[in-house]
């Protein structure tokens, strides 16, 4: 047994195998089969005792390869980033199957991270106007960096999600911290000591917090584009406003004003999460596990 085998598993293990071949040699699994019996280059055989030694500190692969793919699109990490999951991919293709490519979308990716979610969403759909938000200056560059590497027309800002305000929007798409302060004990050893703690963790020990930061931004973002369809009535000069002033009659019947979110959630929270949404139209959708994992939410005024 090797030792990645002992840690990771047969399975796993070989398919670490033949992602680092891949990425360190630019070959194929036909080249492996073909050269095998070969010796090693000195360079190739320094990098893999290298490359091993951090697998073995439990350093995720995509972190000793500084890459991973995101919906067929290779994103670099460069460490300071989350490593994107499969249940992100599932979040960014339920926004593509479910929303129309003519609406005048204008995106937003919250803690943006790599920018592979803003990134794709500009990519895909060209016609929506994408930006992706982040406050950690190191996750800024990253996203940068990918968006000029796959030409990607999506703007990367700096941005507090706690701000009071944050850029025009009518979509977001965002994977928020959740875990709690001291739930270290429940994630993976490896992903406790090497992604980054500003995107793993919640404020003050609660898994909802940012959580409820959404929610009053989609509450208030609800409020202002229901204040701007109601225009002020016009009365002649020298009259005044009847006492009953609180008529609101439009001369014009205005459109449905529009808000949707995504989110990426914790499926132990599901249910809470949901009911800080409660007073707009919410969806629940399982991932490919059948664990409950995202959650749609929709405002109309």
């Amino acid at each position: 047994m090797t030792p990645l085998t002992s840690i990771y598993g047969e399975s796993e293990a070989n398919a670490m195998w033949w992602r680092w071949f891949e990425r360190r040699t630019d070959g194929t699994r036909l080249d492996w089969v073909s050269q095998r019996k070969q010796s090693i280059r000195t360079a190739l055989y320094r990098q893999l005792r290298l490359d091993l030694e951090q697998l073995l500190d439990l350093r995720p692969l995509a972190y000793v390869l500084d890459e991973a793919w995101f919906l067929n699109r290779k994103y670099a990490l460069r460490g300071a980033v989350l490593v994107p999951r499969p249940e992100t991919e599932e979040l960014v293709e339920w926004i593509l199957q479910r929303e129309s490519a003519a609406s005048p979308h204008h995106v937003l990716d919250v803690g943006c991270g790599s920018g592979a979610m803003a990134c794709t969403l500009s990519l895909e759909r060209p016609e929506w106007k994408v930006r992706g938000m982040d406050i950690d200056p190191r996750a800024l560059a990253v996203a940068r960096l990918n968006a000029r590497l796959l030409r990607a027309p999506v703007r990367i800002l700096q941005w507090d999600m706690r701000a009071a305000r944050w850029p025009s929007w009518d979509l977001v798409v965002c994977n928020p911290p959740y875990i709690g302060q001291g739930m270290e004990h429940t994630m993976s050893p490896g992903v406790a000591q090497h992604e980054p703690q500003l995107a793993l963790f919640a404020p003050e020990a609660d898994p909802l917090y940012y959580y409820k930061v959404l929610a009053d931004q989609l509450r208030q973002a609800m409020n202002t584009a229901l204040n701007a369809s109601i225009p002020a009535k016009k009365y002649k000069k020298g009259s005044h406003p009847p006492l009953d002033s609180a008529d609101t009659t439009r001369d014009t019947v205005e459109p449905p004003q529009r808000k949707t979110m995504y989110l990426e959630m914790p499926s132990d929270y599901a249910t809470s999460i949901r009911a800080l949404f409660g007073e707009w139209n919410t969806e629940i959708r399982a991932d490919a596990q059948g664990v409950d994992r995202m959650l749609r939410v929709e405002g109309v005024r």
